[in-house]
């Protein structure tokens, strides 16, 4: 068998003293299998036999191994996103619906991914930009779960008007706006009322947050749609500013006249699958 070389992203704050990724590094090297870790890390796992990762070792691996919950992963994917690596999640959050192994499953599923015994699910990516209105170079970026466009604290209504293909669908006056993966369907989407969409599916969803209307609902766009929206002046024209946030971890200021450009990446990301729960199953069990 040809040598197995994973590369591990621990969470500190999940993962108290790094006691279940000492114990992951502990079952690579007695299986003979090589861990990477990011240079920070390096000094407190020192004893484990560890080696550093450097971008170049990229094609040397066949697991990234994020130790967290969600957003872990979600952080990983994201800085990450040029690697064509397959990822598998250990949960150690809340929910989970990308982290597929509980801590005490992982040395099982380690060693179920090492003899071949594994599933793969193929999720897409949300790529962007925003345009801003001064002429300043685009800022890209690229989202596993959601977008967010929200109002600023106390702010009043802002006003963002949403074009499909260049093509104008409303101009929402609400609290904001989320447009989102399938796989961010369950997130933030979810609990403003948006669908639940199946992971496999190659669509975005576009859902008002607040929306002063009685007939707004999601949409649901087709897998090559490109989606624009221009944000406006806003309630009484106070041109309020407003924020972007990508996957809840990174935020932008946007101002009237900025332009957020929107579409499925060219891209998608492996998710290893070791159980044989169904998303159906996961999806009755986490939040019914």
């Amino acid at each position: 068998m040809k040598s197995f070389n994973c590369l591990l992203l621990p969470n500190e704050k999940k993962d108290v003293d790094l006691q279940l990724t000492r114990r992951i590094c502990r079952f690579l090297k007695s299986s003979r299998a090589r861990a990477f870790v990011p240079e920070e890390f390096c000094a407190g796992l020192a004893q484990e036999s560890v080696e550093v990762y450097h971008p170049e070792d990229e094609p040397k691996l066949d697991l990234i191994l994020p130790l967290g919950g969600d957003g872990t992963i979600i952080g990983a994917i994201r800085h990450l996103s040029d690697l064509s690596v397959p990822i598998l999640g250990i949960n150690l959050g809340d929910v989970g619906f990308l982290a597929d192994v509980e801590p005490d499953q992982a040395e099982k599923a380690l060693a179920q991914i090492m003899e071949g015994h594994f599933a793969m699910e193929e999720r897409i990516l949300l790529e962007g930009w925003v345009e801003k209105q001064q002429g300043e170079e685009p800022f890209y970026f690229i989202a596993m779960n959601d977008v967010w466009i929200n109002r600023h604290m106390m702010a009043s209504m802002i006003e963002m008007d949403t074009f499909i293909n260049g093509h104008r669908i409303d101009t929402f006056m609400g609290d904001g706006l989320i447009i989102c993966t399938p796989t961010g369907s369950t997130a933030y989407n979810l609990s403003a009322g948006g669908p639940i969409v199946a992971p496999s599916a190659r669509n975005l969803v576009i859902t008002p947050l607040c929306v002063h209307s009685l007939n707004v609902r999601s949409i649901v766009t087709s897998e090559n749609d490109v989606i624009t929206v221009a944000m406006g002046e806003g309630k009484n024209s106070r041109k309020y500013p407003s924020l972007l946030s990508i996957d809840g971890q990174k935020n932008i200021w946007l101002e009237t006249g900025d332009k957020i450009v929107l579409r499925r990446a060219s891209r998608t990301v492996s998710i290893v699958k070791v159980t044989e729960h169904t998303f159906y199953q996961t999806l009755k069990r986490k939040l019914f």
